[in-house]
């Protein structure tokens, strides 16, 4: 017998995008990290209509960030090149989606301000990285 019901599944998706922007800055963590990709984003959504990361508000200001929500433009830095960018499809239990929309909610809710965690990035050849309370790394965020 055929039934028309929806199976729940008992995993949602994330979607991590990194991505190769073009600042100084940026330049100056890959040669750290020895990556390709400098920039990481999540998005909840597969059409990657909101996608959120943590990250500087202003590229000449490396330590005033906070939650930031991605679009082409601001990657680019309003310029009309490509830049490069790998998407990954992240399978998550039900409850780890549901947190991470909570924590994104959290923290755009909060009235502290944020700052970037520069000397995580900068020492993380050596520590593996650190964290600091109100702080992040864009991929400190999206992890």
């Amino acid at each position: 017998m055929e039934t028309n019901q929806k199976i729940e599944t008992k995993e949602k998706y994330v979607y991590v995008i990194m991505t190769r922007t073009n600042t100084g800055f940026a330049s100056l963590i890959r040669k750290i990290m020895r990556r390709q990709y400098n920039h990481a984003s999540i998005s909840f959504s597969k059409n990657l209509k909101e996608i959120y990361a943590f990250a500087r508000y202003k590229h000449k200001n490396p330590f005033l960030a906070g939650l930031v929500k991605e679009y082409p433009e601001r990657l680019t830095l309003k310029k009309k090149n490509n830049i490069a960018c790998a998407i990954f499809k992240v399978p998550v239990s039900i409850g780890n989606y549901d947190k991470g929309l909570a924590k994104i909610k959290e923290i755009a809710e909060d009235s502290e301000e944020y700052l970037y965690n520069l000397f995580s990035v900068l020492s993380y050849p050596v520590t593996k990285g650190f964290s600091t309370y109100k702080a992040f790394s864009c991929s400190e965020f999206v992890a």
